[in-house]
């Protein structure tokens, strides 16, 4: 079995859904991720959130802030095995979330990580910058 490290990341703009498939042959152990998002000038709160699902789009783990963001907010959340020991954290200005994610967190397959909106304010003029620190396992 063959691995690698790799950053996976989804940088289009005008888009504040993405999805990262685990693909066909491999494992994701996922190091860490980052996303930021830059919200566009429509008025709302955003709510970021991440999933975890299997092949069938079934959530199976899911995590975000339970705190919108206000119009004009730009956000940072980071994932790390770090943030697990600590626990979640908030900046003083709750620019930056510190998410926590388990030190052994390998992704079959087929599987997916989606992180998205949750209150969907403007999807398609929201600017959401997404990165992976994976190993790639390739079975």
């Amino acid at each position: 079995m063959a691995k690698h490290v790799e950053i996976v990341s989804d940088v289009n703009l005008n888009d504040s859904d993405k999805t990262f498939t685990v693909p066909s042959g491999q494992t994701y152990h996922v190091q860490w991720f980052s996303a930021r998002l830059t919200p566009s000038a429509t008025v709302g709160n955003r709510l970021l959130r991440w999933e975890l699902q299997n092949s069938a789009g079934t959530v199976l783990m899911t995590a975000g802030r339970t705190n919108p963001l206000a119009t004009g907010t730009v956000w940072t959340v980071i994932g790390s095995p770090l943030a697990y020991a600590l626990g979640a954290a908030i900046d003083p200005d709750g620019a930056v979330f510190h998410l926590p994610i388990p030190v052994d967190f390998k992704i079959p397959a087929g599987y997916k990580l989606r992180v998205y909106d949750q209150a969907i304010v403007d999807p398609a003029a929201d600017d959401m910058l997404v990165y992976l620190g994976v190993e790639i396992e390739s079975i």
